[in-house]
């Protein structure tokens, strides 16, 4: 319907706080004027996008105008409508025909570990062991006051699957402890400095939920440590001040609304973090509107802390839980052992799996969303189990939510027929997992890893995120993914499970709508309408219509969040 005027809609310019346009029909959790307080009183003079190229709410498009203030979107359709609408006073902003969507959401992210990682070693673009080397080697030039060497983001598959030893990087640290965590966060490599301050030799136990990979010859710490098993070199590092951390949080937000990113559903790693975003959101700046979740073993600090003001603009949303690591470290969880093992089936994080399953009980009857990292199927079933003894005791009435879903079982699959699940996906990971997808589960598991498509068929819902900085934070490089499905290397021109695509408005829901939704605000975000917030998402090109190998060439020329410019390259 591009270039149409049909689905004019318009709010008489005061009342469309009260009458809320519905895009999904369900009941929000979260209500406008709860979201808006901070904003009461001010911006209520309306700004006109005028000339763009509108996205409608199921899909479409339309040529018009939009005018919003930060009380939210009071119309959208033919310009001189919407200009008469918004009356005299109104700024108006000449679009030129570039493309405008609901505020796009990232469901899944770690913002203060992405922020952190910017001040470390950067590892991301390592391909050798002697790149690995001269890594290591530059940051401790440039950097000789720092007691630690900390960094991320390595790849062992970027050169063959090797993976580095403490013997790589001994003579490089210069007699300084080290530890570089694997990009996906869930295995990372010390040296033997710092193996030593955190006691872990050969003697040493594997801890509950973590293993200490060792010589097979000798039996000594390789320096490489999966999941709990960092915990002991990671609490020796350390941390930087408050001040330090919320400064690179800050810049880290910033960087969000540039790539078009209104509001972020954000993971920390230990409730005192939430510290952190109240410093940054307690000040003004340039950021999405965040909803956090933190771990489900804090839940008594959660509990305490959600009827507590925070400042506006970020919310104490739920908890988390981990069953497993990544198929990358080979941490997730599995029913079958990994191809070419005959016992190796992961790591579970459960080790106590009664004292688990209450503590999820608790959250669910207390009315705190939960969500449940699990990657492997065994992971998957677990989380499953639990939330069909959640529905079975009748806790709760809200969404009962699984972080990854990567690699199920096909019962996994038909058991998230029910409308409280939600499943948490990163599509772009399947770029760079597609490949030791298919080695280390063999092709006929991997052929149901990401199903996508088949998920979206049923009643549960499902939203995307990145899962920054395990992934790259643009939203546009995971909408690519999950229409396109093709992996780093080219290995399936096709995609990869290519029955698993899915079109661009369906990922743009996921980004959208959909996400949304998840946190309860389903009838008050996600879509072009009078009465929603006004968080929009400008593009220089219509990303429903370009080649989808060309969504993510599409540039962000403007950033709205309530009402408020947050980024701005008109």
């Amino acid at each position: 319907m591009a270039g149409s005027t049909a689905g004019l809609c318009f709010s008489g310019g005061h009342g469309f706080l009260e009458k809320k346009a519905s895009c999904s029909g369900r009941k929000p959790k979260v209500s406008l004027k709860e979201i808006s307080l901070g904003n009461a009183g001010s911006g209520q003079e309306p700004v006109v996008l005028e000339g763009g190229l509108f996205l409608l709410p199921h899909g479409g498009t339309l040529r018009g105008s939009l005018a919003f203030s930060q009380r939210g979107i009071w119309a959208v359709g033919e310009s001189a409508e919407v200009i008469k609408v918004a009356g005299p006073k109104a700024k108006r902003i000449k679009l030129e025909g570039a493309f405008v969507l609901p505020g796009l959401w990232d469901a899944h992210t770690h913002m203060l570990s992405g922020a952190l990682e910017q001040a470390q070693v950067q590892m991301g673009g390592v391909r050798s062991r002697a790149e690995f080397r001269q890594a290591v080697s530059q940051w401790v030039r440039q950097n000789p006051n720092e007691p630690w060497i900390v960094g991320a983001g390595w790849n062992d598959a970027l050169w063959g699957g090797v993976a580095p030893t403490k013997e790589w990087i001994e003579d490089v640290s210069q007699g300084k402890p080290l530890f570089l965590l694997r990009y996906d966060m869930h295995s990372g490599l010390a040296n033997s400095f710092a193996l030593r301050l955190a006691g872990i030799q050969a003697l040493s136990h594997d801890p509950p939920g973590g293993r200490i990979v060792r010589d097979p010859v000798t039996g000594e710490p390789t320096g490489w440590l999966l999941e709990k098993a960092m915990e002991p070199v990671t609490r020796c590092i350390p941390p930087p001040s408050l001040s330090r951390k919320a400064e690179l949080l800050s810049k880290a937000f910033e960087r969000a609304v540039a790539l078009g990113l209104t509001s972020i559903q954000d993971l920390v790693w230990d409730f005192r973090d939430l510290e952190v975003h109240k410093e940054v959101f307690s000040k003004e700046g340039s950021r999405p509107r965040v909803f956090v979740r933190t771990p489900m073993e804090q839940l008594a600090e959660f509990l305490a802390a959600r009827e507590s003001q925070l400042p506006s603009g970020i919310f104490l949303q739920g908890v988390k839980g981990f069953l497993d690591g990544s198929l990358g470290s080979r941490s997730a969880w599995l029913r079958k052992p990994y191809v070419g093992s005959e016992s190796d089936c992961g790591v579970s994080w459960v080790s106590e799996s009664k004292e688990f399953r209450e503590t999820v009980f608790e959250a669910v009857a207390q009315g705190v969303a939960v969500s449940l990292h699990a990657i492997g199927d065994a992971a998957i079933g677990m989380a499953l189990e639990i939330y069909r003894e959640c529905s079975r005791r009748g806790l709760g009435s809200g969404s009962l939510r699984i972080e990854h879903f990567q690699h199920p079982s096909e019962q996994d699959i038909l058991e998230m027929d029910h409308p409280r699940l939600t499943a948490s996906m990163q599509p772009l990971h399947m770029v760079f997992d597609a490949a030791a997808t298919e080695e280390r589960l063999g092709p006929e598991r991997a052929r149901l890893s990401f199903p996508i498509r088949t998920l979206m068929g049923l009643k549960c819902n499902v939203v995307f995120g990145s899962d920054w900085p395990v992934a790259d934070l643009n939203p546009l490089l995971g909408i690519q993914a999950a229409v396109t499905r093709k992996d780093r290397d080219g290995k399936w021109p096709g995609g990869w499970i290519p029955q698993e695509r899915i079109g661009v408005m369906q990922a743009l829901n996921a980004y959208t709508l959909n996400a949304a939704a998840s946190v309860g605000l389903g009838d008050v975000s996600g879509c072009l309408a009078p009465g929603r917030l006004a968080d929009l998402t400008v593009l220089d090109k219509d990303i429903t219509s370009c080649d989808p190998e060309q969504i993510q060439e599409a540039r962000v020329l403007m950033t709205v969040v309530e009402g408020k410019i947050t980024y701005q390259r008109l």
